[in-house]
């Protein structure tokens, strides 16, 4: 059996890329994690993952991103 794939090139491969990606307000971290989920999405007939806590990842990224709002400076180095 041949797995193929979307030839669809990751948007997010470095974690200093979406640091700022973040800092200059391209994305958000909702849109983060939206875009993670729909990959996770995409990919569940490969059987690879046990559990995916979406609605726990979306309340977070809504919090991150409230925070972020108020304190810009509270992005840190991995929040």
């Amino acid at each position: 059996m041949v797995l193929r794939f979307q030839k669809e090139k990751p948007k997010y491969t470095s974690l200093s890329q979406t640091k700022k990606s973040l800092e200059t307000g391209q994305i958000t971290c909702s849109e983060l994690v939206e875009y993670f989920l729909a990959r996770i999405e995409a990919t569940l007939n490969l059987n690879i993952y046990i559990e995916v806590f979406a609605g726990e990842a979306r309340q977070r990224a809504k919090q991150l991103n409230e925070k972020y709002q108020m304190y810009p400076s509270s992005l840190g180095k991995l929040f």
